[in-house]
C-alpha cells in the first residue's frame, strides 16, 4: 500500500485503537477500584467476625479481668494470627494498654493509631491507620462481661500484605485485559482495512474531488442523463433530464421518484443493452442508450 493510501487507514486505525484503549482502560480502572473496595470490605468483615469470636473466648475475658495476659493467652493470640494470616491480634484494656502483641516489647504499652477510641466506646468498626507494625487495615470489637465493656480485641492486616492479596486476585483481570486488547486491536485493523477497501483505496479528498468532477460533467452535459437503481427509482439526474417533461422544478426533487416521472413509457426501451435505441415522447424524438452501473462486478443500477 502506498504512503498516500496508508493515510486514511492510519487515521482510522488510530481512531479505533484510541477509542478501544480508552474504553478498555477506563473499564479496567473502574473494575480494579471496585474490586479493591470489595476486597477491603470482605477483609474488614472477616476481621470483625474473627474479633467477635475472640471477644467471647474465656481466655480473652479472663486476661482482661486480670489486666494481664498469661503465656497461654498470648500463644492463643499468635495461633489465631497464623491460622488467619493476620499481622497482629491485640487484646487491650479500657485504657488502651496492650496485653498481647506479636512484638513482646510492645506489650503493656499504649495502642497506637487513635482509632481504638471508637471501640473503647462500645462500637465495632474497621479503619486503616499506621501503628507500630506500619500502615494496616484494622478491625476492632469490644469485649463485654456481664453487660459491661472490659476491653477491646484489635486485629489487623498490613496494607502491604493486603496489596499483595489484591494483586494476586487481580491477575485474572490483567490477563483478560491483555487478551481483550489484542483481540480489539486486531478487530480494529480489520475494520479499518475493510472500510478502506470499500472506499476503493481512495482518500477523502480524492473522493470529494471525484464527486465534484462528476457533478460538473453531469451539469455541463447537454444530453439528459438519468441514473436509476434496479427498481427503476431515480438516484441521480442532471438539469437536462429534469426538463424532459418541461417540469419547472429542480433535479433534486426527482431523486427517489420512479423513472416514469420523467420517461412516460420506459417499457419501450431495453435497459439491459448498451446499443442505441430510438425513443419518442411528447412528439420529440430521442436517441436512447443505457449502460449498467457495475460495482465489484455486480450490477446495482
Amino acid at each position: 500500500m502506498t504512503i498516500k493510501g496508508w493515510r486514511l487507514w492510519g487515521w482510522l486505525s488510530l481512531i479505533f485503537t484510541s477509542t478501544l484503549l480508552l474504553t478498555v482502560l477506563t473499564v479496567y480502572g473502574l473494575t480494579m477500584l471496585e474490586n479493591r473496595q470489595q476486597f477491603e470490605s470482605r477483609e474488614g468483615q472477616l476481621l470483625i467476625s474473627i474479633g467477635r469470636q475472640l471477644a467471647k473466648d474465656p481466655r480473652v475475658t479472663a486476661a482482661l479481668e486480670a489486666n494481664k495476659a498469661d503465656s497461654a493467652t498470648r500463644t492463643y493470640a499468635g495461633t489465631v494470627e497464623k491460622n488467619f494470616d493476620l499481622d497482629f491480634v491485640v487484646i487491650m484494656n479500657m485504657q488502651g494498654i496492650r496485653l498481647t502483641h506479636p512484638d513482646p516489647k510492645q506489650i503493656n504499652r499504649h495502642f497506637q493509631g487513635g482509632d481504638e477510641v471508637t471501640a473503647l466506646r462500645g462500637h465495632e468498626h474497621v479503619s486503616v491507620r499506621r501503628g507500630t507494625l506500619g500502615r494496616s487495615l484494622r478491625g476492632f470489637v469490644p469485649v463485654y462481661r456481664q453487660g459491661k465493656e472490659i476491653g477491646v480485641v484489635a486485629l489487623g492486616i498490613k496494607v502491604t500484605s493486603l496489596q499483595t492479596l489484591i494483586k494476586t486476585s487481580q491477575d485474572g483481570f490483567r490477563l483478560a485485559l491483555f487478551a481483550g486488547t489484542i483481540i480489539g486491536l486486531l478487530t480494529a485493523f480489520l475494520v479499518t482495512y475493510y472500510i478502506k477497501h470499500q472506499l476503493h483505496d481512495l482518500e477523502p479528498k480524492e473522493i470529494a474531488r471525484l464527486l465534484e468532477e462528476r457533478n460538473a460533467m453531469l451539469e455541463e452535459t447537454k444530453d439528459p442523463v438519468i441514473v436509476i437503481d434496479l427498481h427503476q427509482v431515480i438516484m441521480l439526474i442532471n438539469k437536462a433530464a429534469a426538463k424532459l417533461q418541461n417540469h419547472l422544478i429542480t433535479e433534486s426533487a426527482f431523486i427517489g421518484q420512479p423513472l416514469t416521472t420523467l420517461i412516460a413509457n420506459p417499457e419501450r426501451v431495453n435497459l439491459n443493452v448498451k446499443t442505441e435505441q430510438f425513443y419518442q415522447q411528447d412528439g420529440q424524438d430521442y436517441l436512447f442508450s443505457a449502460a449498467p452501473v457495475m460495482v465489484k462486478k455486480q450490477k446495482i443500477g
